[in-house]
């Protein structure tokens, strides 16, 4: 219908790239937020504004993935799709 914007369902960010997901195995995935980092400490639970929507530096994943191919198979196996 006129009028309407159809439900947004792009796998991409902002400047056109394909999405990333973390693996959720590896080593940085597993570990908890530091808390000191430059990116802990912008985080609401750390007492910042949260503005920056990042990870914690030391859990950024070694094994990102495409949004739109990761397959729960791929993910067990630590294998990139």
């Amino acid at each position: 219908p006129p009028g309407k914007t159809p439900a947004h369902t792009s796998n991409k960010d902002k400047k056109g790239q394909e999405k990333r997901r973390r693996c959720g195995k590896c080593e940085p995935c597993l570990r908890t937020d530091c808390g000191e980092c430059e990116e802990c400490v912008n985080k609401k639970r750390f007492g910042g504004d949260g503005s920056s929507r990042q990870s914690c530096l030391f859990k950024r994943c070694v094994l990102l993935y495409p949004a739109s191919a990761v397959s729960a198979s791929a993910v067990q196996q630590h294998q990139p799709v």
